[in-house]
């Protein structure tokens, strides 16, 4: 992962089987086992139903679809995550099957007797464990207060695994994120603005 302008990271999740292998949208295999040309914007060409179609049956439980009436409070359980491992952000949003949050996670200090540590690091974490304890931590509070929304136990439990993470190269492109983020409220996304 390369060095983001100023420790900024755009970084992307999606709910429990919301985007699986085969999906017509495009998509990637674990471990880029299969090469699949395209994505959103370039379909893929060729059908892989048998591929979705595996992934859907395999699937510990439904894909989990956040309804409007709770993505205030898993908004506001990601803010109290970020805020608890002391993460600053500039723009959030929670949608019904995804997130975006931008991020700013400052450099890890040099390891001791000198080197450099990569840009997927902070102090010493790597930066997809600790979006993932973030997300942990959203789960946890939305069994507590939203049980009927969470799945059952033994189910695929509220994430989808993996994200995606884009280092911000650039003030520029600092803004078009935070922008894209902002739009998602037109899309009935619930949207935070710092």
């Amino acid at each position: 992962m390369g060095q983001a302008w100023r420790g900024w990271f755009h970084v992307v999740g999606s709910t429990y089987g919301a985007w699986l292998p085969g999906d017509e949208r495009g998509f990637r295999t674990r471990h880029h086992r299969e090469h699949v040309q395209g994505d959103y914007k370039n379909r893929p060409t060729g059908s892989r139903e048998h591929l979705h179609e595996h992934a859907r049956a395999s699937m510990k439980g439904d894909a989990v679809v956040f309804p409007r009436e709770v993505r205030s409070a898993v908004s506001d359980y990601l803010i109290e995550a970020l805020d608890h491992h002391n993460i600053e952000f500039a723009a959030l949003c929670v949608a019904a099957t995804h997130f975006h949050v931008l991020i700013r996670f400052p450099p890890s200090p040099p390891p001791p007797g000198g080197g450099t540590v990569g840009g997927g690091n902070v102090g010493g974490a790597n930066l997809k464990v600790v979006v993932g304890r973030l997300k942990s931590w959203v789960t946890y509070r939305m069994k507590q207060d939203h049980a009927d929304a969470v799945p059952p136990a033994g189910a695929g439990g509220l994430w989808g695994k993996g994200m995606k993470v884009v280092p911000i190269n650039d003030e520029g492109h600092f803004g078009a994120v935070r922008g894209y983020i902002g739009k998602h409220q037109g899309q009935g996304a619930e949207v935070v603005l710092r």
